[in-house]
């Protein structure tokens, strides 16, 4: 029963996103997200002077560093700002399908995703660090080799995923990959897995809300690259306000962006 109920509502929700395609028109500027991966976004139940309803998700409003970039882009572009919650990896696809207008969720602009769509200039710069238990025995590691053993688990399509396979070549156990960091998250309380790897700001707000959980920052352990730290807002190709974003990104000063950042951290 919980299935078919689940199916029917999924089916509502895809054909009210579908019917709502082309939004962006006009004086509306249409953001996807996640609304699931705090502190860049995050659900919320009550609505607040800072929060945005999610347009498809009745009821429901979302809040976080993303959100208010997207205010604040919105009002610059002098358009209405609407949000819309989906899968992170249903993003691109959306907006490819004009059903979304900018896609702002802590995205990397990677070699592989600009060969389907654009990006402008990073919103946040961010590091990466390894989430756990802190009763694991893994807490006191300071090398990659010292996680030998740990169960890792990384979210489907993104770089931390790449960075637990960077992990799985000094000796830690690759687990199949989930859809989301809140099931991540609920993975490692539940002991099912050891270890992720998660952007240093997630790391901060997951473990404000679950006190048995740390982290560890290896001191740029990790082979990244530039771009796959910085995140930026997805666009299509050719993309006619791409300049006027980027201007508006400019403005916000690194003070601010922090101030910004810290907010959603400590809401």
């Amino acid at each position: 029963m919980f299935k078919k109920l689940f199916g029917f509502v999924f089916l509502f929700l895809t054909l009210f996103a579908v019917a709502s395609c082309s939004q962006g028109k006009g004086n509306k500027i249409v953001v996807g997200m996640e609304c699931a991966y705090e502190p860049f976004n995050y659900t919320e139940a009550t609505k607040t002077d800072k929060n945005v309803p999610i347009a498809n998700v009745p009821n429901s409003y979302v809040d976080g560093y993303d959100v208010q970039i997207a205010k604040r882009i919105a009002t610059g572009l002098n358009k209405e700002l609407e949000i819309r919650m989906y899968a992170w990896e249903g993003l691109i696809q959306a907006l490819r399908a004009n059903e979304i207008d900018l896609i702002i969720a802590g995205m990397s602009n990677t070699e592989e995703r600009r060969a389907t769509i654009d990006f402008t200039d990073p919103y946040y710069r961010s590091e990466e660090v390894v989430l756990l238990r802190k009763d694991s025995r893994f807490y006191s590691a300071k090398t990659l080799e010292e996680f030998a053993g740990a169960k890792a688990v990384g979210q489907q399509g993104t770089i931390y995923a790449d960075l637990v396979d960077q992990m799985a070549t000094k000796g830690a156990l690759k687990q199949n990959e989930l859809d989301s960091v809140p099931l991540i998250v609920n993975g490692i309380l539940n002991k099912t897995y050891d270890v992720t790897v998660v952007e240093l700001p997630v790391a901060l707000g997951i473990c404000s809300n679950n006190t048995e959980l740390g982290y560890i920052n290896l001191n740029n352990l990790f082979e990244v690259s530039e771009e796959d730290i910085s995140v930026s807002i997805g666009i299509r190709k050719n993309y006619e306000f791409k300049d006027v974003i980027n201007s508006i990104l400019k403005d916000i000063s690194t003070e601010e962006r922090n101030r910004i950042m810290n907010e959603a951290i400590n809401h």
